[in-house]
């Protein structure tokens, strides 16, 4: 829904078609004619300073220039062929398709699950010295435990048992607080 009744710097802009949503930046744009943004920028030049409504910065595009410019193309128009045919007819002009904003997109993504992939390995193995450590402490403070155990009876492979139930508990428990309490922040 377009806030404040889709008036926008003296222009009531009415919803035409809306675009599935992407995920992206672009699920928050409005596209408007080279009509309506000319009418928004006269309201712009009689109102100077104000923006509208109020909770949007003054436009600051002087008129007559144009910060981007969507092209749709018929049916079955090849969109790289009508780049170099635009790019040629038009001088200093940068022209994306859709499918070079999506690789470029994509080799940044690819970039960030890189790093996300190292720091995620390095935390693990921070994880796993802190429970050894850990567990190293809690197997020397219950040596005379684990030997009044033995003298009862019990073998290594029972001690073994208690010992790797008890690190999965802690670790578990340990685990889950720290995913909730990551949660909650």
């Amino acid at each position: 829904a377009i806030p404040g009744g889709g008036r926008f710097f003296g222009v009531q802009l009415i919803v035409q078609f809306r675009l599935a949503p992407t995920g992206t930046f672009m699920d928050r744009v409005v596209f408007v004619s080279m009509d309506t943004a000319e009418k928004m920028q006269q309201w712009q030049a009689r109102h100077p300073g104000v923006g509208d409504p109020s909770f949007i910065a003054p436009l600051n595009v002087p008129q007559g220039a144009i910060s981007a410019v969507f092209v749709k193309l018929n049916d079955g128009v090849n969109p790289d062929l009508a780049a170099q045919a635009i790019s040629a007819q038009i001088p200093n002009v940068q022209v994306f398709t859709f499918n070079s904003l999506v690789r470029s997109a994509s080799t940044r993504f690819a970039g960030l699950l890189s790093q996300f992939s190292i720091s995620g390995a390095l935390v693990w193995g921070g994880a796993v010295l802190l429970v050894s450590a850990t567990t190293s402490l809690a197997i020397n403070e219950r040596k005379a435990e684990f030997g009044l155990i033995r003298a009862l009876g019990a073998t290594k492979n029972f001690i073994r048992r208690l010992v790797t139930t008890q690190t999965i508990i802690v670790t578990g428990v340990a685990g889950s607080l720290g995913v909730l309490g990551g949660l909650v922040l």
